[in-house]
């Protein structure tokens, strides 16, 4: 028997920074039971804790006596059991035994999340929309160059580079709320700046052959210095800007709020109990593949109906009743501004539905400060200053548990063996039509839902990490076949079928890797005071080496016949990310992977069990 707890008054301390009771003053020493369940609560994730307390409180009658307790009640003000503190306004069913079935009892009520979905669904769209629109709308207009299109690509992602550790400490000052629509709000704006530019461009081109006027041909200097196309660039970087910071804030800072308590509502109560630790894992996947299978929607829908926009107004045969062929491509641009002013109105209706929906939202971030932070924040903000903190926050990314595994991601993010950018350019330079270089694209994104799908079914079998390996193993041995498909695709069609069939695959692997290292980190740093902050920075790692691939396009083999050495070279870089990825796993499996935390730089970190650690309910 556990000795006597201490007694306290119902005034004195009894939260701790995490929100957990440092000890429960009980009558006698028979109770200090009850308070060392609480206590076993104490890890680094409350949502772990809290599924841990259930598990002994539908098992043990003592509890449960005890939660009814005049005693209990002292306390209940500032202590729930979901492992948080209570909060002015929250209703009653936030705690986690009631005797009655409240219409919410973990914080989201009915239809929240679908309405979060939709939502999420019309913020992306008009994103993936303007990411296909405005190169084809450069491509559209400065027919004689590829220039600009290039430009406005690498100040997109130097964009991301430079702004993302920014963007992410304002997710972790900024009220929820007002982030995002504040974010929402200036991506729609962006894009609209964007369509209006263009709107300008192709109706004076239009004003210029109905008066039988030439149409000005700008070379590529010329170009770059009009001012629509300096305003479309800083539409881009404020797209991108504001996409990130969304981004990070609905990645990193709502689905990890949302998972905390929706596990409770989602799985049965055995199931509960026999979980234990599973609850919050499991529920934190569902959020994060249902929003990857949202941006897929988008990322294949949108680009369609931007092509059926064009076509219709930009193809010669729609101007065929008129003296210009291209009298109808200002509409398409002036169009597309029209639906993102009427989805931005959309969107912010939204938003507010969604935070009524979701009172688990409401719940404040964790409030720690390290010691010396205020010195810190009085050190000014000068260049020196801001280095410094700059290279304190990356020493706090690199000293994560996860740090390997973000590594690993962003070397992925290398290669060209993708229905994107440059293998698109490659395809249709081998003569391949549009039609079916659409088809090979669609197909891409709809092997990488099905990696959506196999990614919860890996966690739950083989747990969070071992299914990061399956997935690597499957990406590896379906580019193998790719890469030798891409050697002999000039001798017939088994080329093109071993090619197209491998990197599709591969889709699967890679979408469902993503999910799996997204999960590792959320669940390493969902307790972190700068947690955006630091996620972010695995966005800049991100971006930093995708540019890389840009790099060795441009400078090292623009031609064609040179792309399969960019292939290998990307290949290279996907082993060397599996090789990442091994030193995170077996440093995982080191470092005390079944005591649920590890120790790195000084800090502890929840990590993941394995299926066998999971089936274990520890007291």
């Amino acid at each position: 028997m556990a000795p006597a707890a201490l007694k306290l008054s119902p005034s004195a301390s009894r939260v701790r920074r995490d929100g957990l009771p440092s000890r429960l003053a009980l009558p006698n020493e028979q109770d200090s039971e009850f308070s060392d369940v609480l206590l076993s609560a104490r890890l680094a994730s409350p949502a772990i804790g809290s599924a841990r307390l259930r598990a002994n409180v539908e098992k043990t009658p003592l509890l449960q006596r005890h939660l009814r307790t005049p005693l209990y009640s002292a306390f209940e003000p500032t202590f729930q059991l979901d492992g948080r503190p209570s909060h002015d306004g929250e209703s009653e069913g936030d705690s986690l035994i009631s005797n009655s079935a409240p219409v919410v009892d973990n914080g989201i009520r009915p239809g929240g999340l679908l309405v979060f979905y939709i939502q999420q669904f019309i913020s992306i769209w008009g994103f993936r929309m303007a990411e296909f629109a405005i190169p084809l709308f450069l491509i559209t207009y400065f027919t004689d160059t590829l220039l600009p299109t290039a430009i406005y690509g690498f100040t997109s992602c130097l964009t991301n580079i430079l702004l993302s550790q920014y963007l992410g400490s304002l997710v972790d000052r900024v009220q929820r709320l007002t982030l995002l629509r504040v974010a929402a709000l200036f991506q729609r704006l962006s894009t609209i700046i964007a369509y209006s530019s263009f709107t300008a461009l192709f109706y004076y081109q239009h004003l210029c052959l109905s008066q039988g006027v030439p149409v000005p041909h700008h070379s590529r200097i010329e170009s770059i210095k009009m001012p629509q196309f300096q305003i479309i660039l800083f539409a881009g970087a404020l797209l991108q800007a504001s996409n990130m910071c969304a981004t990070i804030a609905v990645v990193q800072d709502w689905v990890p709020a949302l998972a905390d308590t929706s596990a409770h509502g989602e799985d049965d109560e055995d199931e509960q109990s026999q979980r234990s630790t599973s609850t919050s894992s499991i529920p934190l996947s569902t959020l994060n593949a249902n929003l990857k299978r949202v941006d897929l929607a988008c990322k294949l829908l949108a680009p369609l109906f931007v092509s059926v926009l064009s076509m219709h107004f930009m193809h010669p045969s729609s101007a065929s009743t008129t003296s210009s062929p291209n009298a109808g491509r200002w509409i398409a641009p002036l169009g597309l501004a029209a639906l993102m002013f009427v989805c931005g109105l959309v969107d912010q209706l939204g938003l507010g539905v969604v935070w009524r929906l979701l009172p688990r939202l409401h719940t404040p971030r964790a409030q720690f400060h390290p010691a010396g932070s205020a010195e810190r924040s009085t050190s000014g903000s000068s260049l020196v200053s801001i280095v410094k903190t700059t290279a304190r926050t990356w020493g706090e990314f690199w000293n994560l548990p996860t740090f390997s595994s973000s590594l690993s991601a962003a070397l992925l993010m290398m290669s060209v063996l993708s229905f994107e950018g440059a293998m698109i350019t490659f395809l249709k330079t081998q003569h391949f039509s549009d039609t079916t270089v659409s088809v090979m694209r669609s197909t891409g994104v709809l092997t990488s839902f099905l990696g959506t799908l196999l990614s919860p079914l890996l966690e739950r079998r083989l747990g969070s990490v071992r299914a990061g390996s399956w997935s690597l193993m499957i990406v590896v041995g379906c580019l193998v076949p790719a890469l030798f498909g891409l050697e002999v695709m000039w001798g017939g069609d088994m080329g093109m079928t071993l090619l197209v069939s491998g990197i599709a695959l591969s889709s699967i692997g890679l979408a469902s890797f993503e999910l799996v290292q997204t999960k590792q980190l959320q669940m390493a740093i969902m307790n972190h005071p700068k947690k955006s902050t630091l996620a972010s920075l695995q966005f800049t790692l991100v971006h930093t080496i995708d540019l890389m691939k840009y790099v060795l396009t441009m400078f090292f083999f623009p031609h064609p016949h040179q792309f399969k050495y960019t292939a290998l070279i990307s290949f290279g870089s996907i082993l060397a990310g599996c090789a990442s990825y091994v030193i995170y796993a077996r440093r995982a499996s080191e470092e005390g992977y079944g005591e649920s935390r590890w120790k790195r730089g000084g800090e502890y970190f929840f990590i993941f069990p394995t299926t066998e650690e999971e089936k274990v309910v520890s007291p």
